[in-house]
């Protein structure tokens, strides 16, 4: 199995008007085409996260994850959901409140994709748990981060696959 690390930084090479959901550019085909399981980390600068959102992370990497959310109908409808995200505070005294996000690889579970991404631009974004776009506790924009994307190769075997999935 041949493991695959994406790094996707705020601060190179990202275009958009807010982090809190940022486009990126990444040529997937350099990777095989082939089933992954993708995991995450996440850390972020500073801020005044005051814990009263539930901060999730959404990526678009041009392919249906194996994810699904519930809804208003019967319906299993995919999402880009990829976890959930732990806040940790530093300082609880003046000058104010310091606290920063995180999410470790271990911190949510793997998703499955069917096949390499495919997406030439990549886009990221945070939201709560309204789905409304992230911000802090103060209601400004999220501070820079690091996102590490960990695609693990999966072997599977094709009839078995084709079996469950069609």
């Amino acid at each position: 199995m041949n493991d695959i690390i994406v790094v996707f930084n705020s601060r190179v090479g990202a275009t958009g008007t807010n982090r809190n959901d940022l486009t990126y550019n990444f040529d997937w085909s350099q990777l095989k085409d082939t089933h992954y399981t993708i995991n995450f980390s996440l850390l972020m600068e500073t801020g005044t996260w005051n814990g009263n959102k539930i901060p999730m992370l959404f990526t678009h990497f041009g392919n249906t994850p194996l994810v699904f959310k519930t809804g208003d109908t019967t319906v299993a409808a995919n999402t880009e959901f990829m976890g959930t995200l732990k806040s940790e505070i530093l300082q609880t005294s003046a000058p104010g409140l310091a606290t920063y996000l995180y999410a470790a690889e271990s911190d949510n579970p793997g998703i499955h994709l069917n096949g390499r991404p495919t997406q030439t631009n990549p886009r990221i974004t945070f939201r709560d748990a309204t789905l409304a776009l992230l911000t802090d506790g103060a209601g400004a924009e999220i501070g820079h981060y690091v996102l590490t994307i960990h695609l693990t190769e999966q072997h599977i075997n094709t009839k078995e696959h084709f079996d469950r999935y069609h």
